[in-house]
């Protein structure tokens, strides 16, 4: 039987009763009459919490809950975040949800207004084990609601920003989409945006070159040719035309080091035909410099042959190679983050650490660079040069 019955303090006679992890409340109606005899009505609920709620379908008036026999199964109380609920002309189950969301004992006023941290949802005691069993984990897709609490990643703490004037913001595109990123829900939404940055450059850059370039047929070929609509070749472009300190790629990329179960799953086990480092080796020559910490020319101009993971032979080709593998994993964690089909690394909750440690300061990196290298702020500065000659012509 549950245990812990007790009358809270209300203009409503409420029972509250727990077991477990299970909250119900009872609630005793005012007496009302029906053919000449008294009654007391009582209803029993148990209360789920609602951590997340799709916002465009938000309402501050009880939502009934029903299943597709169209028979009740109780009432949705939404928070709101931005709405004050005044107590007095809260109904029944909203004075519940506000009483639970206050978590305080006693009376209260009812001239007060409340703001709710969580929503709830109310369901017949007698249908509680049936929502349990065939719609609690499917009120998401049904509902646009969902009963899981999300993970909390441990915030790392911050004493110090610094404001920098060195990046562009080429088109409004842009300026809406760095906008997005700060507003993301979580690290997985919050890397795609971020990837959706490297996207905007990819045609950005072309429409720049054919714009500023001299007019020939040989010139547009040459642009031309350095068009691909695979978007790994287009990343590739990226890194090697626009970025130029590969020691602060380097660095970001040994933050692997904590994740090499995930890191296998997901570069390694769903390996694809653009992974520099697809061959038998490679990925353990690789990671034998992750382990020791340095994934610098020098350290791997000291290897022997058959201890490296590629084949570069001087500096340059070792920051082509580098950031190859870079734009790989960029692409790999895009893909995982935005597909959910076989062939894929499914990522769980539990691998958003991966993503914000790993591939967040990895593409944070990339970012920075592209968005202030100098020979994207001349081409822009050639395009804005035509743009300002036509308008006197």
């Amino acid at each position: 039987m549950p245990d812990g019955s007790g009358l809270i303090d209300s203009p409503y006679n409420f029972f509250f009763e727990s077991h477990q992890d299970h909250v119900y409340v009872r609630i005793a109606s005012e007496d009302e009459t029906e053919g000449g005899h008294s009654y007391t009505k009582f209803v029993f609920y148990e209360v789920f919490k609602v951590y997340g709620y799709n916002k465009k379908a938000e309402s501050i008036h009880d939502i009934d809950l029903v299943d597709d026999a169209g028979r009740e199964l109780g009432v949705l109380c939404l928070a709101c975040e931005q709405h004050q609920f005044h107590v007095a002309e809260m109904t029944e189950v909203r004075f519940i949800a506000y009483l639970l969301d206050r978590g305080e004992k006693g009376q209260v006023s009812l001239s007060s207004y409340h703001t709710f941290s969580l929503s709830y949802c109310f369901v017949k005691k007698e249908c509680s084990q049936i929502y349990r069993d065939n719609y609690l984990n499917t009120a998401p897709i049904w509902g646009g609601f969902t009963h899981t609490k999300k993970p909390i990643l441990k915030a790392s703490s911050i004493d110090k920003i610094v404001a920098e004037s060195d990046f562009i913001v080429p088109t409004d595109e842009h300026a809406l989409k760095m906008s997005a990123v700060i507003f993301s829900t979580d690290g997985f939404d919050r890397f795609l945006k971020k990837y959706h940055l490297l996207e905007l450059m990819y045609d950005y850059i072309y429409v720049l070159q054919l714009k500023t370039m001299e007019s020939s047929l040989s010139n547009f070929r040459e642009v031309m040719a350095g068009y691909s609509s695979k978007e790994i070749e287009s990343l590739r472009m990226l890194m090697n035309e626009y970025v130029t300190d590969t020691s602060k790629v380097a660095d970001s990329m040994l933050l692997i080091s904590e994740y090499k179960s995930v890191a296998e799953s997901i570069f390694q086990g769903s390996s694809k035909e653009s992974n520099p480092l697809a061959k038998s080796d490679s990925w353990p020559n690789f990671w034998s410099m992750v382990d020791s910490g340095s994934l610098s020319y020098s350290d791997y101009s000291s290897l022997g042959g058959k201890g490296k993971f590629g084949n570069a032979k001087n500096p340059d080709e070792y920051k082509k190679l580098l950031l190859k593998v870079a734009s790989y994993w960029i692409y790999r964690i895009r893909c995982s983050v935005a597909h959910t089909k076989i062939g894929e690394h499914i990522f769980k909750a539990a691998d958003e650490k991966f993503v914000v440690d790993v591939g967040e300061t990895l593409i944070d990196v990339l970012i920075e660079q592209i968005y202030s290298s100098q020979k994207l702020k001349d081409l822009v500065s050639r395009s804005d040069a035509i743009d300002s000659y036509l308008k006197k012509v």
